[in-house]
C-alpha cells in the first residue's frame, strides 16, 4: 500500500525556491501517488474549492508545503484556523517549511505547532525543513551540481519522517 498524497501549498515567489519546490514533490511521489497539489488560495475560490476538498479526502497523507517567511507562513496558518478541524481526520499531516534559516524555521515551528496539534489527524510528522545558511549559494539548487545532492538529500529526510510501512 502506498500513499495517495495531497500538497496543499502557499506557492512561492523566490525563483531560487522553485528547484526546492520540484525536488520536494519529484521525492515525494516515492512515497505514494501524488493525487493533487492544491493552493491554499484555490480554497477561496468556489469553483476550486470543492476539488481542493476532495483531494484532501482522497489522500492518506497531506503535506503542507510553505516559504520561511511571514506572508506564507500567515497565508498557511489561516488557511489552517479556517478549516474545519475534522477535514484531516484519519489523515497524516507533514508540514515541510523551505527557505529561510533555522531561526526562521524554529520561530515558525514554535508558532504554527498549536494550529497543527488542534487539527484532528491521525498522526502529526516532524516539520521537515529544507535550507542551506552558506554566505556564496543561499540554496543548494543554484549550484548546478547539487541538483542530485538535493534530491537524495530530500529523500533520506522523508524516508526518516514517513512511516515505512507504507513504502515497503
Amino acid at each position: 500500500m502506498s500513499y495517495q498524497i495531497t500538497i496543499i501549498e502557499v506557492p512561492t515567489k523566490e525563483p531560487s525556491l522553485g528547484c526546492i519546490h520540484t525536488a520536494l514533490k519529484s521525492q515525494l511521489d516515492k512515497f505514494g501517488d501524488i493525487i493533487s497539489s492544491v493552493s491554499v488560495k484555490d480554497f477561496s475560490n468556489i469553483r476550486k474549492e470543492t476539488k481542493a476538498l476532495q483531494a484532501i479526502d482522497k489522500a492518506n497523507l497531506v503535506v503542507l508545503l510553505f516559504e520561511a517567511k511571514e506572508r506564507p507562513y500567515k497565508e498557511m496558518k489561516d488557511f489552517l484556523n479556517d478549516l474545519d478541524k475534522s477535514i484531516f481526520k484519519g489523515k497524516m499531516i507533514l508540514p515541510a517549511i523551505i527557505g529561510g534559516t533555522r531561526v526562521h524555521a524554529s520561530v515558525i515551528e514554535f508558532s504554527l505547532k498549536p494550529v497543527l496539534i488542534s487539527l484532528a489527524t491521525t498522526e502529526l510528522i516532524p516539520t521537515i525543513y529544507v535550507m542551506d545558511e552558506t554566505k556564496k549559494s543561499p540554496y543548494p539548487c543554484e549550484r548546478k551540481e547539487s541538483e542530485h545532492e538535493i534530491k537524495e538529500y530530500l529523500f533520506s529526510i522523508l524516508k526518516k519522517h514517513i512511516p515505512i510501512t507504507y513504502y515497503i
